[in-house]
């Protein structure tokens, strides 16, 4: 998970020409969190434990894309979705649509 994060954190900052990205941020696994994943401005990106513990040797290689693919996902809404806010609700499918293209994009660059 945090190798994803360091190599999707900079791809963002270089696309979106933003050297001043996100100032930190941490990641916290929470034993029966009940979503994969949620990411809020100012707060961790939080994670359900049970999705992200893996064993390379034995667990199949779709469980780590997975979990490459959540973490790639909270990290770009902290770009799109806190940095780049539609202005009202039914405009929401922006930010969700921005999040997804980028977490397939840049997953597509690092596995």
């Amino acid at each position: 998970m945090l190798s994803i994060a360091e190599q999707i954190t900079p791809l963002l900052e270089e696309y979106t020409d933003r050297t001043k990205g996100v100032p930190k941020i941490n990641h916290v696994m929470v034993p029966n969190y009940p979503i994969d994943g949620m990411e809020n401005w100012g707060i961790p990106i939080i994670y359900d434990k049970s999705e992200f513990v893996y064993d390379d040797s034995k667990d199949p290689t779709f469980q780590r894309r997975k979990v490459a693919s959540v973490v790639a996902h909270a990290i770009a809404h902290q770009w799109f979705g806190n940095f780049i806010t539609p202005s009202w609700w039914p405009d929401l499918w922006l930010s969700e649509g921005f999040a997804v293209f980028f977490q397939v994009y840049f997953l597509n660059k690092v596995i």
